[in-house]
């Protein structure tokens, strides 16, 4: 009973966060085909809240036919932020896999009107050979808009964070203070039971927009197999420029 009221307490309380802060931002999906991304409801008895679904038979040339995936559109006062989610892989479809499999990342918004191009990611979760790393753009130039070639990242930060569990739940705790153009960014994330972190890095963008997040599976250089899936659940979105309180609530969700 006691355990029953302390989850009502804390799911009562992140639904506050969400309502004060906007955890929720508005969703558009990204899914080429019928198939690429399934919800719970459309499973009898499914403990998944997405399952996303990729098919080598069905990619070519364009960037929509690599992958299924749910983007949040940006919120201009949240440039901190922690994601936290639940993700769950089969290793017959990763654990030889010589290409990289993304599973969540923060996008940079170019500034198309100036001339700008698509980027890569400000930062993303990838599995590659069964490992999950984190990569981020750590760069201490500012990205000019209208400046040829201005607008891309020199340094890139690469994270081991451990082995994947294939078929279990895997936990995904991230805080990201975007800040290019000081050295004020950090980033702390937490993979199941690794934690790492970085302070006074300057981490994100200078674009007149600013970054989104996605989650879901992407494949940019296909795949040794011939189909992937990616099962998500609890995925929460919070400013964290409120202060680090709600980091413990966090943690007590995604367990």
């Amino acid at each position: 009973m006691l355990v029953r009221m302390l989850s009502i307490i804390i799911f009562t309380m992140v639904l506050y966060f969400c309502y004060l802060w906007g955890c929720q931002p508005t969703e558009k999906r990204e899914e080429p085909f019928s198939y690429s991304i399934i919800q719970r409801q459309d499973v009898e008895g499914a403990d998944f809240d997405y399952r996303f679904n990729w098919k080598k038979s069905d990619m070519n040339d364009s960037r929509s036919s690599k992958g299924a995936e749910i983007l949040y559109s940006p919120h201009k006062r949240q440039l901190a932020q922690w994601v936290t989610f639940r993700f769950r892989v089969l290793g017959q479809y990763f654990v030889n896999d010589s290409a990289p499999t993304i599973i969540a990342q923060y996008h940079a918004m170019p500034d198309k009107k100036l001339g700008e191009k698509p980027r890569n990611p400000i930062s993303s979760l990838v599995i590659e050979s069964g490992e999950l790393y984190f990569i981020f753009r750590e760069s201490k130039e500012v990205v000019t808009p209208g400046k040829p070639g201005a607008w891309e990242f020199s340094s890139v930060t690469k994270w081991r964070l451990g082995q994947v569990k294939y078929g279990e739940w895997n936990i995904i705790i991230l805080r990201q203070v975007i800040n290019p153009l000081l050295l004020t960014g950090d980033v702390y994330i937490k993979f199941n039971t690794m934690e790492i972190s970085k302070q006074s890095v300057p981490i994100g963008y200078n674009d007149v927009s600013p970054p989104f997040f996605k989650f879901g599976i992407y494949c940019p250089d296909g795949s040794d197999y011939s189909e992937k899936h990616v099962d998500f659940s609890n995925v929460f979105i919070f400013s964290a420029e409120q202060g680090e309180d709600i980091g413990e609530v966090i943690s007590t969700v995604v367990k």
